[in-house]
Formats: structure tokens, C-alpha cells, sequence
């Protein structure tokens, strides 16, 4: 049962490793190889063979299986460790106090009613001593970093080192730092409501920081430990000793003997040991090859790893040009050069980031490399090819660029070659002016780039630069329909997407993306656009005439149709998220006002009011819910100045964080404060006072 419930559980990493696995294999099975085994069979066959007797001492070998069954259990009993910095509390409660009292002396200066009343002065510093304590308190329990491995779950048990000394805790006796953040806001605000006098503002973003840390180094090595000390073999079998008689039924017992026998035989013995060691060092060299680019993309590209499609995605991209290039060699087809490689980091780039593209083509060719006759000449020029075309085509936003690296790629081939030739041949007549010919071809085919993209795009759920681009444009049949059925909901959809695209290129998200999604993100309303605000253009609004509850349903139904809308019209699901989750789960507040005062003293059911989500759940969808919330309240400020904009900003995205909107976002609090100070200037900068014009 423990098996069954670990392959079902891991059954998505276990199926992306068997991928790779599977990769690997298939490189080294492109190699015609000879030398086996001379006995075939399998478990639950009679033996069919002479008797087989030992002729030197070998391990009966614990299967993968059995291994690895041993290994996941002995790694189950582990407890990550992790480190208690006692440090950090103490540091961030001085600047807290420093703060405090910087603002209650400005609080006493600037109110002179507050001067002369020794008791709203008592009281302030009972809030500041209150809310050390929780501080201290909160410290003290401990607050985790959110960068600890995903396998360690909430109910796991963990050993914190606090003073050199080890103690067993559960992680969800920890604080995270939205806990703790929204713990002490909380607290705060309790100590602050119902106070005829002002208090002091206080963001305790940067007071409420982690001060628990996962010890990577500790945990790795006691699992090394652990599995250094597992034995791959569970017996012997002595050189003279029976193996198995003519006949004799194979059981799962007789099965691993035979196993363990053909590993040592193919380790030690076989018909040309060269090709068998051949075969062991092109299995742990590609491996090796393997494990950097998946280290690599387990550091910096996790979600690649987290997902079967993107696996797949990277594993074909690189097998297709991997078994090309070893039919061509192996049946000896024209030049390797004619084949366009360089296809490779073009399509991986256009999904990706450069250097994902630069490290994933590099170990392409450097397997490549190992069917070609004159390897280090194939290198060295596809590396200064792939190099070049993942520098032109670092953002892909036109056919065009492909057209202009090809012709840059055929001029990089022809200098490489020439330059290596040179040097190797130290004559202008050694050149080998056919290879031009093949280098031509090669760069022609390159423009096969573009259609394959698209291809790749529908194969693999993707969505490229390109494509935003395209659905970026306001002349798209859908964005026309905006403008001319919700001319205001347009507007406002514009104006979003330029805030929400600056916000994403300063914390690092994806500007283009966001764009698209904030321009689509209300196309619901097409479908009732006058009970919106921003498109009554007179004094009547639909809604007075409505129940509130009715209004209300309008309003909610505005996601709902424009789901329907964006799957008439094919638009990607990464866009389709920004219409679900751009309101997230709040609640449509002045409709729920409206029905409680027409309905006092009933039972309310506030979901009825309710958006059904999901939540933001990235970066980007996170910046548009900011985004949108505040450029429509915006509008209704009667006043902008510095400080009615900084108030908005404040008290709309404190209250969707207050309302845990940014659970499920991969974004941290300095990015929110980032985003904060951004959209504040943003409309400030659209608010901005203009002098009066002379008549």
C-alpha cells in the first residue's frame, strides 16, 4: 500500500524523470551496439538452459525498485532542519520603536489638544508597548522563509536549531510572513479602533521578517548519509553455487539472481568489453549532460519541471535535431551543415528566457557533437550561431527578425568555418567552398522557424511574444467590439493595461502578457454595458431602478460572460485567467450595503455578493487586480492630490491583502510595496494639475 500511494502521489515527477530517463536512452540506442546477455528469460518461465553454476563470487542486487523503495523510506524518516536567528527580532523591534516614537512625537508636535493630555499620551505608548509584545511574541514563535522545498508540507515535522539545540516543531507552528504580517495588522488595528484621538500609521511590512531559515546544507547532508549507508545488494551467491537447474521455474527470487548475474556479466564479462564500456560511459557522460540542464532548470525554471507538457516540451525540441543528425550521419546523407540546429534556441527562446535557450542548445550540440566526425569544428561554429541567433531573437515580435537572423546566421557560419579552417589548415584553398552551399540551405531552412512556433505553440499549450502582440492590437474584432459596445469599460481596459504593463516590467513579470490579459480582462461586459459606471454617459443609472441583489448578480455575471466571450473568440487560457481572477473572491461592497439597509434585521447571505474567483494565482494577475481596483476608484476621487492618491493606493491593496487575495500569487510583500510606489506616481502622472491656458 505504501508503494501504491507513493506512485500515485509523485505520479507526475515520476512520469517527467521516466521522460528524461527514457531521453537518455534513446540518444545511446541511436549507436548500433553488440555484446548481450546470452541467456533470455523472464519471471514465471521454466529455465530453459544448461544448468547454470557460479563461477565467481557475486551480490544478488536489490532491484530499482526495492532500492529505491528503501531509499524513499529512509528519506521519509528525515526532518529538514532548519536555523533560529535570534538576532532579527531584536533589530526590528528598535527600528519598529524607533519609528513609533518618531511618529508619536510628530503626532504631539502637530496636535496641540494631544500636548497638554497626559492620558491620550499614556495610552499611545500602552499601543506601542502592546504591540512589541506581539512582536515579540510572534518572534518567538518564529517566522519561516517561503523558499524551503516544496515537498516539505505544513504538517511536517522540522528540527530548529536554536542556540546549537535542536528541537522538533511542526510548520504549522510557525508563522509565514502574510500570517504574521496580517496577525499583527490585525492587533494593531484592535488596539486602535474606537480611539477619539489619531494614532500613528504604521506598515509593519518590514517589521515582520523571516527569522527561521531552512539549513539546505545539514538536511542534504544527513540524506547523503542516510543513503550512502543503504546497501544496493542483500546477499551473495559463491562462486561453485547452483544458480538455477534445467527446468526449474524462474521465481522472483531465481529472477533477481539472474539479474544480479547479467549486471556483473555485462559490467565485467560480455563479448567485447570495449562496447560495453562504451555504452557505460555514453549513459553516465549524457546523463551528466542531462543533469545540467535539468539542475539548471530546477533552480531557475522550476515550473518547467512541475509541468508534463514543458518537460516534453524541452526533451523533443532537443531529440528532434539529436536523431536527425544521427540518420544523416549513420546512412551518411549530404552534410550534417544542411540541417538548421539553430531552429532549436529560436523556438526555445521565444517561449523562454535566453539563457534557458543558450543552456538547453548547448547540451544539444555537445551530444550532437558525438556523432560527427570532426566534433570540435561542429561546435565551435554552431556555438557562435546558436549564441547569435539567441541574441537577435531575445524578444521575437516580428516575422521580419527571422528573415534578418537567418542572413546573419548564414554570415556567422561562413566566418566561423572559414576562420577554423584557416587555422587548421593554415591555406585560403582548403577551404571548402560546397559547405556554403550547405550553410545557404541551412539558413533558408531556418525560416521554417516561424510556422513551427505556431505548431509548437498549439502542441504545448504555449503562448509566444508574438502572439501577445497580435492580440495586443486594439484593432483586434473582439477590442473593436469593446470600444463600440463599452466605450468606457475600453478606456478604463487601456488605460490598465499601460500601469499594469510599467508594473510588470520594474518587479520582473511578464509585461506583454499582462498587457493582453488587461486589455480582455473586462470583455464580459460587453454584454450588458450600461449598468457599468464608466459607460452611463447620463444621470440615469439602470441600477436605481433594481433590486440591489439583482444588480448585484449583474455585475458578477460580467466574469462569467466574458469567459464565454474569450472562448468564442479562441483567446488563450493564459488570458481567460485574468478575466477569472481579476476580482478574485471580494465581495461588490456597495450593492451589499445597499441590500442590508433595504433588508434590516434578516439574515443576509453575503456570498450572494460574492465574486466566486479563483484568486490571482501569479504575478501577473495579482498587478491587474491592483491595477484595475485602483484606476476605476481613481475616478471617483473628487479630489487628486499626493495625498488623496497615496491614501487610495494604501487602503485598496492593504485590503486585498487584509482579504488574502495575493495567497495564491508567487509575489512577496517587496514586490506589493514596489508596486505600490509605482501605480502611485502612474496616476499622479495622470492626474497631474494642468496650468490654465490663456483664452
Amino acid at each position: 500500500m505504501l508503494k501504491i500511494s507513493f506512485f500515485k502521489k509523485n505520479a507526475g515527477l515520476l512520469t517527467r524523470l521516466s521522460f528524461i530517463v527514457i531521453s537518455i536512452l534513446l540518444i545511446i540506442l541511436l549507436f548500433p551496439h553488440e555484446g548481450k546477455f546470452k541467456y533470455e528469460y523472464k519471471q514465471g518461465s521454466p529455465w530453459k538452459y544448461e544448468n547454470l553454476i557460479a563461477q565467481n563470487n557475486f551480490p544478488i542486487y536489490k532491484t530499482e525498485a526495492e532500492f529505491n523503495a528503501e531509499k524513499d523510506s529512509t528519506l521519509k524518516k528525515i526532518k529538514p532542519y532548519f536555523n533560529f536567528n535570534s538576532k532579527i527580532k531584536n533589530t526590528h523591534i528598535a527600528h519598529f520603536i524607533t519609528e513609533f516614537e518618531l511618529e508619536i512625537d510628530n503626532l504631539i508636535e502637530n496636535t496641540p489638544e494631544i500636548q497638554s493630555n497626559k492620558r491620550i499620551i499614556d495610552s499611545l505608548h500602552s499601543i506601542k508597548q502592546q504591540t512589541i509584545n506581539t512582536l515579540r511574541e510572534i518572534y518567538s514563535y518564529g517566522i519561516i522563509e517561503k523558499t524551503y522545498p516544496q515537498n516539505i508540507k505544513i504538517n511536517s515535522q522540522i528540527i530548529i536549531f536554536k542556540n546549537k539545540i535542536g528541537d522538533e516543531y511542526l510548520i504549522s507552528d510557525l508563522y509565514t510572513q502574510k500570517k504574521a504580517y496580517k496577525y499583527i495588522t490585525d492587533k494593531y488595528n484592535k488596539l486602535c479602533e474606537n480611539r477619539k484621538f489619531k494614532t500613528p500609521s504604521i506598515s509593519f511590512e518590514k517589521y515582520v521578517l523571516p527569522n527561521v531559515f531552512y539549513d539546505e546544507k545539514t538536511t542534504e547532508q544527513e540524506k547523503k548519509q542516510l543513503i550512502d549507508e543503504i546497501s544496493p545488494a542483500r546477499g551473495m551467491v559463491q562462486a561453485g553455487e547452483a544458480i538455477i537447474f534445467k527446468g526449474e521455474l524462474i521465481n522472483a527470487h531465481k529472477f533477481s539472481i539472474l539479474e544480479s548475474l547479467k549486471k556483473e556479466y555485462t559490467q565485467t564479462y560480455g563479448t567485447s568489453l570495449m562496447r560495453y564500456s562504451v555504452i557505460i560511459g555514453e549513459f553516465i557522460l549524457f546523463s551528466i549532460l542531462m543533469s545540467v540542464l535539468f539542475l539548471y532548470i530546477y533552480f531557475y525554471n522550476i515550473e518547467i519541471l512541475q509541468s508534463t507538457k514543458q518537460t516534453l516540451f524541452i526533451l523533443t525540441s532537443m531529440m528532434l535535431p539529436i536523431a536527425i543528425h544521427a540518420v544523416f550521419v549513420k546512412f551518411n546523407i549530404l552534410n550534417v551543415y544542411i540541417i538548421p540546429e539553430i531552429i532549436l534556441p529560436i523556438i526555445t527562446v521565444t517561449f523562454y528566457k535566453p539563457r534557458l535557450a543558450f543552456i538547453h542548445n548547448t547540451v544539444t550540440i555537445l551530444i550532437i557533437s558525438f556523432f560527427i566526425s570532426n566534433s570540435f569544428e561542429y561546435l565551435i561554429i554552431q556555438f557562435i550561431a546558436s549564441f547569435t541567433a539567441i541574441s537577435l531573437l531575445a524578444e521575437l515580435s516580428s516575422r521580419s527578425q527571422i528573415l534578418k537572423t537567418a542572413l546573419i546566421i548564414l554570415i556567422s557560419y561562413i566566418l566561423s568555418y572559414s576562420a577554423y579552417t584557416l587555422i587548421h589548415g593554415g591555406s585560403i584553398q582548403d577551404i571548402d567552398l560546397e559547405v556554403f552551399i550547405w550553410f545557404l540551405i541551412n539558413s533558408i531552412l531556418v525560416l521554417m522557424a516561424y510556422p513551427l512556433i505556431y505548431l509548437f505553440e498549439k502542441v504545448f499549450g504555449f503562448i509566444s511574444e508574438v502572439t501577445l502582440l497580435e492580440l495586443s492590437n486594439t484593432n483586434k474584432p473582439l477590442l473593436r467590439l469593446l470600444a463600440e459596445k463599452a466605450p468606457g469599460t475600453f478606456q478604463h481596459s487601456v488605460q490598465v493595461a499601460n500601469i499594469a504593463e510599467e508594473v510588470a516590467r520594474e518587479i520582473g513579470a511578464n509585461p506583454l502578457l499582462i498587457r493582453a490579459g488587461a486589455l480582455y480582462h473586462d470583455i464580459g461586459k460587453i454584454s450588458n454595458p450600461i449598468f457599468f459606471t464608466e459607460n452611463q454617459n447620463t444621470n440615469k443609472n439602470p441600477h436605481d431602478s433594481l433590486d440591489p441583489l439583482k444588480s448585484c448578480e449583474i455585475i458578477l455575471n460580467h466574469i462569467k460572460n466574458g469567459v464565454e466571450i474569450a472562448k468564442k473568440y479562441n483567446l488563450p487560457k493564459e488570458i481567460i485567467d485574468f478575466i477569472v481572477t481579476h476580482q478574485g473572491t471580494g465581495k461588490i461592497r456597495w450593492f451589499l450595503e445597499a441590500y442590508k439597509e433595504k433588508n434590516k434585521g434578516k439574515h443576509i447571505d453575503e456570498d450572494l455578493f460574492k465574486y466566486s474567483g479563483p484568486k490571482p494565482n501569479s504575478k501577473e494577475t495579482a498587478i491587474l487586480m491592483m491595477t484595475d481596483s485602483l484606476e476605476a476608484a481613481s475616478r471617483s476621487l473628487k479630489i487628486h492630490n499626493h495625498d488623496t492618491i497615496n491614501k487610495l493606493v494604501e487602503n485598496i491593496i492593504n485590503y486585498q491583502i487584509s482579504e488574502n487575495q495575493f495567497d495564491d500569487a508567487d509575489i512577496t510583500f517587496a514586490e506589493i510595496s514596489k508596486i505600490k510606489a509605482i501605480i502611485k506616481e502612474k496616476l499622479k502622472n495622470i492626474y497631474h494639475t494642468r496650468i490654465e491656458y490663456p483664452k
